[in-house]
């Protein structure tokens, strides 16, 4: 039979709705729906709409976890999901860790987010994490640096370096693939990321990089979480969005310099 899978989407709260109303209206009322049943024995669940400021007030983090918990006990019961195992990848789970009681609970951590810009304070933050860390059998990480901070909180910290479909790609670097008709014509060279530019990527170098290489290319593939609306009187910046996995290939052989702001 396999395990069955309740996957839940990350949380929102108001202040990111309001700023990206026409992206998000559909969420609004999403959680309502309960879990949909995408494949056999997984599910996905959309959280409500919650309280701003969770990353830099710890109460308000409590009140959100406290609506949160609430909110997963009920699907995971009806879902009858006995003794869950929690897959975590957000710092400020711990209290929800805490309420729920799972068998067991793993952190994965993919950032410093302690660092992170907009409404964050970073010695909450730093305290969350924590705990969160505190609560979780097992954390992950994904690079060396990131090893080197969450050890001193847990010594079942393991490092799991991202990976790479090579095989996938190989054929971009033998110059076997042509690329994608919407860049192959843009004025070169072409200087291009492939990924979702949301609130971690570094608009204002973008916006340097852009004025100062008026001859360059600047293009961006995959998905924007982000108002990047400074980037559009540049003629030479192109968003060209999100892409199946398949045609990757095709946008990377029309790109000359790979960057990752």
């Amino acid at each position: 039979m396999g395990h069955r899978v309740l996957y839940v989407e990350t949380q929102v709260h108001w202040v990111t709705y309001l700023l990206q109303f026409r992206r998000l209206w559909k969420r609004l009322f999403a959680f309502a729906r309960g879990p949909r049943r995408v494949d056999d024995n997984l599910w996905v669940l959309t959280p409500p709409v919650l309280l701003p400021f969770f990353q830099m007030l710890p109460l308000i983090c409590r009140i959100n976890s406290f609506f949160m918990s609430r909110f997963l006990q009920r699907h995971i019961k009806k879902l009858e999901l006995r003794n869950p195992l929690i897959y975590n990848y957000t710092p400020y789970a711990g209290f929800v860790l805490k309420r729920l009681r799972p068998e067991r609970a793993l952190y994965e951590c993919v950032d410093e987010f302690a660092v992170n810009k907009r409404l964050v304070r970073r010695t909450v933050v730093e305290r969350l994490e924590r705990d969160t860390i505190g609560r979780s059998d097992a954390v992950i990480v994904t690079a060396p640096y990131l090893f080197e901070m969450k050890k001193k909180h847990s010594k079942k910290t393991f490092l799991i370096p991202n990976g790479s479909d090579v095989m996938h790609f190989r054929e971009v670097n033998l110059g076997r693939v042509e690329p994608a008709e919407e860049i192959a014509e843009l004025p070169k060279p072409v200087v291009g990321f492939v990924g979702a530019l949301a609130y971690w990527i570094d608009l204002e170098l973008i916006e340097y990089l852009a004025n100062r290489l008026p001859h360059c290319s600047i293009v961006f593939v995959g998905p924007v979480s982000v108002d990047a609306g400074r980037l559009a009187k540049y003629r030479n910046v192109h968003f060209v969005g999100r892409k199946p996995y398949a045609d990757i290939p095709k946008y990377m052989a029309g790109i000359d310099v790979c960057i990752n702001p």
